[in-house]
């Protein structure tokens, strides 16, 4: 299950609640360690319990064995009339619960931007709409289940009153069997009743099980495929006609995408907010299946590895991650490069001095974004591909960040190819090619000098309402 949840594309955790990841691995998965395996054992001994009971109380009245048929079959009845609500309800008290954990868990992580625009009565207000549909749904299958047990006594009274009138009418009887058959009636109910509670509870909690069992099924990312010894080594680009969707059945996110990047060009790609430009990137790393063909040297990438792949383009994504591990483990994580060159790259983007500082894990201190970039940019630095791929590299920053990013990007990245994916269109002005995105769609494609020659551009309009 986790190994599988580990492996699953990117789609599966867009379209996945983290409350419903949460709620899997924790209730689900202990109602199938704890709930399940015991009430299993206790129906096996209950069965021969039961058989010794029915045994013993028909050698006192061998007319009893109908009235306890009779229960049996009523229980059983019960059973089935219970199992159809309370199956879904437990269903719905499990999966009612995941919105809860998900919003609690976004809420912690939210903390400072709730406190800064002051959303905390619409933070507890939305927090209050989950947790109260969570309880309606614990206790609809709490009532569910407390109905069955109050039906479940009757039926074992009417049993009890039975017995007991057999006897009445049976003069014959020896007061010992008398108080054997009315003690056996009662134990032989709560045998019977209490095997089918446990049988109902499995049941129910078996719900949990197929919850489970569902992250089993889980299409992982393909690990086959092609590792090719010293590629990429020119960095050459191609997407031919490629589409992009996030699910099956949505519409296309990219829409025949075509431009041809040259070795050791810079590419830059802008256009307006959800136009499509980190797909382009999410379509270079394979993060979703695409349509068309997209070659790196000549290569398909359908044909590598996906790790092989992935591992040869260095990244700096819009949102820079930051392990909670120690500072070798965030600019080395495979553990490749000596403290020299670690150091090295360190200098280069002035992280330096405040790193030589530190004495714990990096998670343990507050950096700015400015110095979460550095950090990221330090990590490119030290793999040394021939392609990189930068999102939104300067957003956030301050000025100085801003310019030694630009600067160190253009020296240190000259002879490598470069995709640049920014709002600030300085920041792409110096690019061989910028490709302008609308709508999923390439509008312009060409030098910058030449799209902003042509006025009536989407490229020209969007650099003068910037000025």
């Amino acid at each position: 299950m986790l190994n599988c949840v580990i492996g699953a594309s990117l789609q599966f955790f867009d379209t996945t609640f983290l409350g419903n990841i949460v709620n899997r691995f924790s209730k689900d998965l202990d109602s199938v360690d704890e709930n399940i395996p015991f009430p299993l054992n206790n129906l096996i001994s209950i069965v021969f319990e039961t058989i010794g009971s029915i045994i013993l109380i028909s050698s006192t009245n061998i007319r009893l064995l109908l009235p306890i048929a009779l229960l049996f079959v009523s229980l059983i009845f019960l059973r089935c009339v219970y199992i159809k609500s309370g199956r879904p309800l437990k269903r719905l008290d499990v999966s009612t619960k995941s919105p809860v954990l998900g919003y609690l868990n976004a809420t912690l992580e939210g903390v400072p931007t709730i406190k800064a625009f002051g959303a905390q009565k619409i933070v507890t207000k939305e927090f209050e709409t989950h947790h109260n549909l969570y309880n309606s749904a614990s206790y609809s299958y709490t009532a569910n289940l407390k109905a069955f047990v109050f039906v479940a006594d009757v039926f074992a009274s009417i049993f009890i009153v039975v017995v007991i009138l057999q006897f009445i009418f049976d003069r014959d009887v020896l007061p010992g069997n008398f108080g054997l058959a009315i003690s056996q009636s009662y134990a032989i109910y709560n045998v019977i009743f209490y095997g089918m509670q446990k049988w109902v509870d499995l049941e129910t909690q078996m719900t949990s099980a197929e919850r489970a069992m569902e992250y089993t099924t889980i299409q992982k990312e393909s690990e086959s495929g092609l590792e090719i010894e010293n590629w990429p080594n020119l960095g050459e680009i191609k997407y031919e006609n490629v589409c992009l969707s996030m699910n099956k059945s949505d519409s296309y996110i990219l829409k025949n995408i075509n431009f041809h990047i040259k070795p050791n060009e810079k590419l830059g790609i802008v256009g307006r907010t959800g136009a499509g430009k980190s797909s382009i990137i999410s379509a270079l790393f394979r993060l979703y299946e695409i349509k068309g063909r997209i070659t790196l040297d000549g290569v398909d990438i359908k044909t590598l590895s996906l790790h092989f792949l992935r591992s040869n383009i260095s990244v700096i994504p819009q949102d820079p991650l930051l392990l909670s591990e120690t500072l070798r483990d965030n600019i080395d994580p495979e553990q490749v490069h000596t403290d020299e060159e670690i150091w090295n790259a360190l200098r280069t983007v002035g992280m330096n001095k405040i790193i030589s500082t530190l004495n714990a894990n990096i998670k343990k201190f507050e950096f700015s974004c400015s110095q979460n970039r550095l950090l990221c940019l330090a990590r490119v630095l030290i793999k040394k591909k021939k392609i990189l791929a930068v999102d939104e590299i300067v957003e956030h920053v301050d000025t100085k960040t801003e310019n030694l990013i630009y600067n160190i990007i253009n020296e240190h990245f000259k002879f490598c190819t470069v995709i640049k994916i920014a709002h600030r269109l300085k920041f792409v002005l110096d690019c061989d090619k910028v490709l302008v995105l609308d709508n999923g769609s390439v509008v312009e494609y060409d030098s910058p000098e030449t799209l902003l020659k042509n006025q009536n551009g989407l490229f020209y309009k969007m650099y003068n309402v910037l000025l």
